[in-house]
């Protein structure tokens, strides 16, 4: 079994590692061949949604940045106070981007997943506390294809 550091717990099937976050916040499991993202108590009450499968191929990109909260006249299922709360899926009133929230009001860096060929999303968004493991995660796990753009001529 590989080690894990003090935040994180084995799970008891696969090699899946869980990364706890708050009491009532979303987390993020890690697995071989996905991410599986959880919206647990009033979270997922919330949000509208119980859990996402993200399979690492579908993940053009991922970073820890600043969160970008959605507009006022973005189109949501879930939960939106401006600037204070942020949780479910809003699609963009211009681009018609298809973003899944969880972002609070004290939230200074998100973990910031950009998708491409994901069936019900283009961005994922989450404030939880362990972001910089699940970009190592990522990146270690993306089919190599995926792994760096291609090279321009």
């Amino acid at each position: 079994m590989t080690r894990l550091r003090k935040f994180t717990q084995p799970l008891p099937y696969g090699n899946a590692r869980r990364i706890p976050p708050g009491m009532n916040s979303s987390r993020v499991e890690i697995h071989d061949d996905h991410l599986l993202i959880r919206f647990d108590g009033i979270t997922g009450v919330a949000a509208m949604r119980r859990a996402l499968v993200v399979p690492y191929s579908t993940i053009a990109s991922a970073g820890v940045e600043k969160p970008h909260w959605p507009g006022v006249l973005d189109v949501r299922t879930g939960t939106h106070l401006p600037g204070r709360l942020a949780m479910g899926t809003f699609k963009g009133w211009t681009s018609g981007e298809r973003r899944l929230l969880d972002l609070h009001r004290n939230t200074t860096q998100a973990l910031k997943l950009k998708l491409d060929g994901h069936p019900e999303y283009d961005e994922v968004e989450l404030d939880i506390p362990a972001a910089g493991e699940v970009v190592q995660a990522v990146a270690h796990h993306r089919p190599r294809s995926t792994r760096s753009p291609p090279a321009k001529e």
